[in-house]
């Protein structure tokens, strides 16, 4: 099966989170997983629009939003940094999701507020501007708010 990439959300030296679409109109949010240096590797699963909007509007967290996912089918893709037109081809996991060494932690909010952007667990969307961010990997986003290296900035 193949999507077509629709909307960033999130790009910081390429995708790292974004919207995609099959042919039927299905969405799908995709989370990069990989080194952007060796590829644009991402997990993708089915969001229903009302999921979408609510994880917009800082109402869910990303990790929530995959979790939930519709069909609990999920997807591995890899992204060709070099044709932005180019169908998404997808990788479908007999695992469940929540299984998957990259989902991303708890925590992750898209802001609404002065901040922007996506915001740690326990700062409201309306945190100030330059507020510290987590990181969308699982790397980062596993570690706790105590931890000062689970968080970058990305306008730095």
């Amino acid at each position: 099966m193949n999507v077509t990439y629709q909307e960033s959300i999130l790009y910081y030296d390429c995708e790292l989170l974004f919207e995609a679409a099959d042919a039927s109109g299905r969405r799908y949010i995709a989370v990069h997983t990989g080194d952007y240096a060796t590829g644009c590797e991402y997990i993708m699963a089915p969001a229903s629009p009302d999921r979408l909007a609510a994880f917009r509007n800082g109402k869910i967290d990303l990790r929530r939003l995959l979790l939930d996912s519709p069909t609990q089918v999920w997807y591995t893709a890899a992204l060709d940094v070099n044709d932005d037109d180019a169908a998404i081809a997808l990788t479908q996991k007999d695992t469940p999701i929540a299984d998957c060494n990259d989902l991303p932690g708890a925590g992750f909010y898209i802001g609404t507020g002065d901040s922007g952007g996506i915001v740690p667990a326990g700062v409201p969307p309306t945190a100030p501007a330059n507020t510290a961010l987590p990181h969308p990997t699982s790397s980062l986003a596993a570690r706790t708010a105590t931890d000062p290296a689970a968080y970058w900035t990305p306008w730095r």
